[in-house]
């Protein structure tokens, strides 16, 4: 009659033995480095609960799982990377492009007014301004005068700084060093949203007006 032999031993034993490879155990690893729960893994391999963590006991079937869940760790990396690299990519597209949109409005409209070379200046909407006339009133064959409006039309252009365009390259700008992990240091120094914002408005309208600024500083100083 043989001996029973405790289940503990017979695990001992299991476990120092070398492991036999079936194609479900090669199933399971698979399914547990993909972060599929140990119940889940032994309803699709076809095996208990028990002999699934008893196999994850096993020193080969513990290296086995642990370099497929470096394999998925590192094709996570690497998908990961692509993808930052491709949104990188895309920000610096669409900021050469605006930078070319400043590049062609400035060819376009130098000299129009001040500022308008730099490319940050954009025509507003054309405004109506009404203008005495002083025409001497004219009169037909028989004397009588010809009764015509005192007011004529004139359209005048109307500039100002392209704060919208300025915001989307300061916007792209931050997402960039946000994807290169240099945002935090960055925004721990520097200035905030809204004070960039008033800071880059008022700099660009200072050197559309300098004649304004010479006048505030004239006035600036002492008598």
């Amino acid at each position: 009659m043989h001996e029973r032999v405790p289940y503990a031993e017979r695990q001992e034993r299991y476990l120092q033995a070398p492991f036999r490879w079936t194609p479900q155990q090669r199933l399971a690893v698979q399914g547990l480095a993909s972060g599929e729960t140990a119940r889940t893994v032994a309803a699709e391999v076809g095996c208990s609960v028990r002999s699934l963590v008893l196999w994850q006991r096993h020193p080969e079937f513990a290296d086995a799982l642990r370099g497929a869940l470096a394999e998925q760790q590192q094709a996570v990396g690497q998908w990961a990377v692509l993808v930052r690299s491709r949104r990188l990519e895309c920000l610096a597209e669409r900021h050469a492009l605006l930078g070319q949109v400043i590049a062609e409005r400035a060819a376009a409209y130098a000299g129009a007014a001040p500022g308008t070379g730099t490319g940050l200046m954009w025509p507003d909407a054309r405004l109506v301004k009404v203008v005495e006339d002083e025409t001497p009133p004219e009169t037909t064959a028989e004397g009588e005068p010809v009764v015509k409006s005192a007011r004529r039309y004139v359209t005048v252009q109307s500039w100002r700084v392209d704060v919208a365009t300025l915001r989307e390259l300061r916007d792209l700008e931050r997402q960039a060093a946000v994807e290169l992990g240099e945002w935090t240091e960055k925004h721990e120094h520097g200035l905030d949203a809204v004070e960039l914002d008033t800071y880059i408005a008022h700099e660009l309208a200072r050197l559309a007006h300098p004649e304004k600024d010479r006048a505030a500083g004239a006035a600036d100083r002492p008598a």
